[in-house]
């Protein structure tokens, strides 16, 4: 039996990998593509599941190319408010998002709203 912190983690990391999946639809290509044209950064991955490959990267050898296309996605987040650039982040960012939700602890707040906090607070810190 999942207890109730098991399933809080579940279900914030249910509804980024849902995020995660819409930012590789076809329905963003076009501001991936805008965004692409703009940002060398960018321009380098050929599609969003190849962005979303480097940024899971986690050798070190990667730092530098990470850093810079998480900037150049920050940047075209901030200047056109297209959706998949949110999702790219949140997609890259789930493991310390779900980390970060497992500390929350409130007897008052309803977990499905800690669970937003989260989320908002991100996408605010973002912008």
């Amino acid at each position: 039996m999942v207890g109730a912190e098991g399933q809080v983690k579940s279900a914030l990391r249910n509804d980024l990998e849902r995020l995660r999946r819409d930012a590789l639809s076809e329905r963003h290509r076009h501001a991936f593509e805008a965004g692409r044209a703009k940002q060398p950064a960018i321009a380098e991955h050929a599609d969003a599941a190849s962005v979303l490959a480097m940024l899971d990267d986690e050798a070190e050898g990667t730092y530098a190319s990470r850093e810079a296309l998480t900037r150049a996605i920050i940047t075209e987040h901030r200047a056109s408010r297209a959706a998949v650039w949110a999702s790219l982040l949140l997609g890259a960012f789930k493991p310390m998002l779900v980390r970060l939700r497992g500390r929350l602890v409130s007897d008052t707040v309803p977990a499905d709203e800690l669970d937003q906090l989260v989320v908002t607070a991100f996408l605010a810190a973002l912008t």
